[in-house]
């Protein structure tokens, strides 16, 4: 999936105040590549991700993803949009703590409209994927940071994405644990598009990514 932001900006309000963090952005992001945005925190990384799964929009300019103007869906749209095509990896996770790894990753299929049995059938075949085999029953509380990951990744890819989106999605782990996250990402997303949002070259590259920064509001592609 093709991601094109076209002269983008984007501001927060805060206090009456405009405060700018993308201004007249313009790159592309060809289907089933590797790209890292990288830059200093507060450089609108992040927000560049929630443009691209339509959490935000635009105030100016357009953001094209898989051929659709995101500014034309309307907000169940983009929702509907994000369970059918985007996989969401989260820089702290977002497991619910009262439930068990499988759990964890097959909700998001029944979300989607999964039903529990196939649900379920699917995210232990994705337990399995990425190493959680004997970890299903566990607890978020009984896991380590990287097993969370991996539970979070497995999340991502329960609905066959054909976009995944990732936060930061090393930055609370050990260098070596880091190298497995990497060289899994870089496994699960093949045949899909994969943008990962970092402050470390490093990510960018060990997964042979194209690198975007993003400086004071600003893209250099």
């Amino acid at each position: 999936m093709n991601i094109e932001f076209r002269n983008v900006s984007f501001a927060y309000s805060k206090k009456k105040r405009s405060l700018p963090v993308l201004d007249s952005v313009t790159f592309e992001v060809e289907a089933a590549t590797r790209a890292a945005i990288v830059g200093k925190s507060g450089s609108g990384k992040s927000t560049v991700l929630d443009l691209i799964s339509g959490v935000l929009l635009p105030q100016a300019g357009q953001v094209v993803v898989g051929g659709t103007d995101l500014a034309l869906l309307t907000q169940p749209e983009r929702a509907q949009f994000r369970r059918e095509h985007v996989g969401y990896v989260f820089q702290d996770f977002r497991l619910f703590e009262h439930l068990p790894a499988l759990d964890n990753v097959s909700i998001a299929a029944q979300i989607a409209g999964v039903g529990q049995k196939v649900a379920t059938a699917k995210a232990r075949n994705l337990l399995e994927r990425v190493g959680l085999g004997r970890r299903m029953e566990h607890l978020p509380s009984e896991l380590s940071g990287g097993e969370k990951q991996r539970v979070s990744i497995a999340r991502a890819l329960i609905n066959e994405p054909v976009l995944i989106l990732a936060d930061e999605p090393t930055g609370a782990l050990d260098a070596e644990v880091r190298d497995d996250i990497l060289n899994l990402l870089a496994q699960v997303s093949a045949e899909s598009t994969l943008v990962v949002v970092t402050h470390d070259p490093y990510v960018a590259e060990h997964l042979s990514a194209r690198i975007i920064r993003c400086v004071d509001g600003t893209v250099l592609a």
